[in-house]
């Protein structure tokens, strides 16, 4: 991939301002959303001055070579909700989030261990994969061993498959933009993450009615 500015480049001062503002949205909008959307008293404030600290100590363990802000991921949305929707109280669901978070680090060592962080076909074959083993795991494997698909009348039949719909074309969406980000040629990747956004309301609704309806 050929880069536009490298490491040690400097746009012009109008480009930077620009540079600036599309930057700041983006990380306000993800790093505001996130907690807002995951609810069970996660706040904004927590979640900027998370996101602040991170990006800190990245910096300093890159030596300032790597200009990249670590924020909130709605990639993540799924299963922090799943963290407390499954546990026994709130503190257990905060202990599921981190212990989530230190799998997912291990895991993005390893694999930058075997693959090498230039090699990007591997990246996209791996996060695929990813998506797809969640969405499985998510949409079928957990349902199923809570014995939500035993007895599934009309209703409940229609209101699983738009579930399932929902989340598999939400999390497509959002692969899509997770591995085309930042390439010129793919200007329209930004539909993927609306898509995602868009679809986050309706998918809620749907896994609502289905999970009240076996309760």
């Amino acid at each position: 991939m050929k880069l536009i500015y490298n490491v040690n480049d400097k746009p012009k001062f109008g480009q930077m301002l620009v540079f600036a503002f599309q930057q700041l949205l983006a990380i306000m909008a993800a790093t505001i959303a996130v907690p807002a959307i995951v609810g069970n008293g996660m706040t904004a404030s927590a979640a900027l001055f998370g996101a602040g600290v991170g990006t800190l100590v990245y910096q300093l363990l890159t030596k300032f070579k790597s200009p990249v802000f670590l924020g909130s991921s709605f990639a993540f949305i799924g299963s922090m909700t799943a963290a407390f929707a499954g546990a026994v109280s709130m503190a257990a669901g905060y202990m599921g989030l981190i212990l989530g978070a230190i799998f997912a680090g291990l895991v993005y060592v390893v694999i930058a261990t075997l693959h090498g962080h230039n090699n990007q076909l591997s990246f996209k074959i791996v996060t695929a994969g990813f998506v797809v083993a969640f969405l499985i795991i998510n949409d079928v494997v957990e349902p199923a061993y809570k014995g939500e698909l035993k007895t599934l009348d009309r209703d409940k039949k229609n209101n699983y498959l738009k579930y399932v719909i929902f989340d598999v074309a939400g999390f497509m969406a959002l692969l899509y933009f997770a591995l085309y980000a930042g390439e010129i040629r793919h200007v329209f990747h930004y539909l993927g993450l609306a898509i995602f956004v868009l679809l986050i309301k309706p998918k809620k609704e749907s896994y609502n009615e289905f999970t009240k309806e076996n309760a």
